[in-house]
């Protein structure tokens, strides 16, 4: 065999072994997309699929109550300081993230995602003191919006308008699917 013949059967090894890869790829993507649909197998206690859509459908609820507290504890802190609220506010959706991949689509888990990503760094700015604990003293004057108090008033104030703006495009995505 001359040069010429060994680099072109080396180029057909590597070209077959490309596209043995790209083969095994596909596969790979093809099963992990037929893992992240909901299926009978994912829920083997039920038995119907009026069942399976109960369920979702109070996946959903429960979810979008989560975030209606979230909002409605956040939306109370623009006219005072209530501490209560914001330690009883859910810190994530409770739902583990497998199922949630697996009941919504790629757009409501990103936005359900950000809106605890926005509440949580919020949490963290201004309400956790450096030890870790949640705040209950604020420094300032809160009608005049000075100090700490006057900080948290107007983020919390901008916080709101962020989240509503989540909440609405998670129920029109979920009006959409359904």
């Amino acid at each position: 065999m001359n040069s010429f013949e060994i680099t072109m059967l080396l180029i057909s090894l590597i070209i077959l072994v490309i596209v043995i890869g790209q083969f095994l790829l596909i596969i790979k993507m093809r099963n992990e997309y037929k893992k992240s649909l909901v299926t009978k197998e994912d829920f083997p206690y039920l038995e119907d699929e009026t069942i399976h859509e109960k369920l979702k459908d109070e996946l959903i609820a429960t979810v979008l109550l989560k975030m209606l507290m979230i909002r409605n504890a956040v939306q109370k802190q623009t006219s005072n300081i209530h501490v209560k609220l914001i330690a009883r506010a859910p810190k994530d959706t409770g739902i583990d993230k497998v199922l949630l991949t697996k009941v919504f689509s790629p757009q409501e888990v990103e936005i359900i995602n950000k809106f605890w990503e926005l509440f949580n760094q919020y949490r963290k700015d201004y309400w956790i003191s450096n030890n870790g604990h949640l705040k209950t003293v604020f420094s300032g004057d809160l009608d005049k919006k000075t100090g700490d108090a006057g900080k948290l008033v107007f983020a919390s104030d901008q916080l709101v308008l962020n989240l509503d703006k989540l909440l609405s495009d998670f129920q029109n995505r979920n009006k959409e699917i359904n």
